[in-house]
């Protein structure tokens, strides 16, 4: 009965031992489970911290991007304002360019005119001077007139001065001859008077040659003084037209960079943003996932 008894003891402490056994295996089991899920839980941390960084990063980027674009949009206001300054200047030389066209086109008139003042004077002076020539002729013929009458005076006083010393009767012929005396007095004084006159004259129109030649001197440098104005006007309108077609063309240049900064650089960092905020998008959606996913993990360690 006693070995009964003991036989019934070791039985009981066997089953003891075998429960044990398994309470041991079962909790190791879930140990092994256990590790597994930290192991899983810790792989979802690491996940979802390196998801973060990569967050991180892109908002880091996108404000980088939106910062470089802010910059270039600036330097794009700064292009369009320089733009609008170079039109301004643009306008200023068209400007100019007209207002010099304006002087020049008063200086041709002014030219114009000079020429044909200066034409007119050397009519003149050509008409005077062969009025002189005309009268320098009369008043040689005038002089040879008054020489021929002087010696015809002179004879005819010759031969009245020996009809009174001759003898005879000779009263009418001596009349005769000095009424022809008289006669030949009154013609020199009146070729004195002419030559008198046509001197006079023709010292005044020495005076007007001189005055002509003066004037047609002065009306010359005019000319070539309005030639050198208008040369130095056409060298500014040739320097203003060059400087406008440079600048027009610096000004189509700087609207073409202007067009293709925002178009490219611009559009370019927009782009760049929309792809970084889909991989924001994506990234906080696999970031919540695997936060979701740890959570989980922590919830069943907890529960273990």
């Amino acid at each position: 009965r006693s070995s009964d008894l003991l036989q019934d003891t070791c039985q009981e402490q066997g089953k003891v031992i075998d429960d044990f056994k398994e309470q041991i295996k079962a909790t190791e089991e879930k140990l092994v489970s256990l590790n597994a899920l930290q192991v899983v839980k810790s792989q979802a941390t690491e996940e979802a911290e390196k998801l973060r960084e990569k967050l991180e990063a892109a908002y880091m980027q996108i404000k980088n991007v939106e910062t470089e674009r802010n910059t270039q949009h600036i330097k794009a206001s700064d292009l369009a304002l320089m733009l609008q300054g170079r039109d301004e200047q643009l306008k200023t030389l068209e400007t100019n360019l007209e207002a010099i066209n304006e002087v020049k086109d008063t200086l041709e008139n002014e030219l114009q005119s000079l020429k044909k003042a200066l034409a007119q004077s050397t009519k003149e002076a050509v008409d005077v001077q062969q009025t002189m020539k005309e009268m320098k002729k009369t008043i040689k013929e005038a002089e040879e007139k008054e020489k021929q009458l002087y010696a015809s005076k002179a004879k005819l006083e010759n031969q009245i001065s020996e009809m009174i010393t001759s003898s005879g009767d000779s009263s009418a012929q001596l009349s005769k001859m000095n009424e022809e005396l008289q006669s030949k007095e009154r013609t020199i004084e009146e070729l004195q008077g002419l030559l008198s006159k046509e001197t006079e004259e023709v010292a005044s129109l020495q005076k007007s040659i001189e005055h002509l030649a003066c004037k047609e001197k002065q009306s010359q440098q005019d000319v070539l003084a309005k030639h050198t104005d208008l040369k130095i006007m056409q060298e500014k309108i040739d320097a203003l037209e060059k400087q406008i077609q440079e600048t027009e063309n610096q000004n189509k240049e700087l609207a073409r960079i202007h067009k293709n900064h925002i178009s490219e650089v611009i559009g370019k960092h927009d782009l760049e943003i929309c792809v970084l905020k889909s991989t924001v998008h994506d990234t906080e959606e696999m970031l919540r996932t695997a936060q979701e996913k740890s959570t989980n993990l922590g919830e069943k360690i907890g529960r273990a």
